[in-house]
């Protein structure tokens, strides 16, 4: 999974899945602390998080939240499955415009230049057919 990143002043929803032995699980519970970057002060203190019948874990940021730019929020998540408490730390950013990756036609091309003109194009005389 990427590093999640939110827009600046925007509301938006914290999501992730949680696994054991690279299985997807469904929590009974968890709760989502949330620290400003670089310090301990938290943003978010404890409250729960909605888990779905499928195990993703959401919480609904603000956006008093989201209202400064920086890297590396700490997320620290605390769940419950099978009666043991767990916990995962995660970091996002929130960001003044979320980076996207273009690939246009060109870049294509460039990797693979047999997709010039229409895709491949072989020329030349057989001497057998089979």
């Amino acid at each position: 999974m990427s590093r999640q990143m939110f827009l600046v002043d925007t509301a938006e929803t914290f999501q992730t899945y949680v696994y054991e032995n690279n299985r997807k699980v469904v929590p009974t519970s968890a709760t989502l602390t949330v620290y400003k970057p670089g310090t301990s002060t938290k943003l978010i203190d404890a409250v729960a998080m909605t888990v779905a019948s499928d195990g993703l874990l959401s919480y609904s940021l603000t956006t008093t939240h989201n209202d400064i730019a920086d890297e590396n929020y700490k997320a620290v998540i605390s769940y419950v499955y099978n009666a043991i408490t767990y916990s995962i730390t995660l970091f996002y950013d929130v960001v003044n415009s979320k980076l996207v990756k273009v690939i246009t036609d060109e870049d294509l091309v460039n990797e693979l230049p047999q997709l010039k003109d229409n895709g491949w194009r072989v020329h030349g005389t057989a001497d057998s057919g089979s």
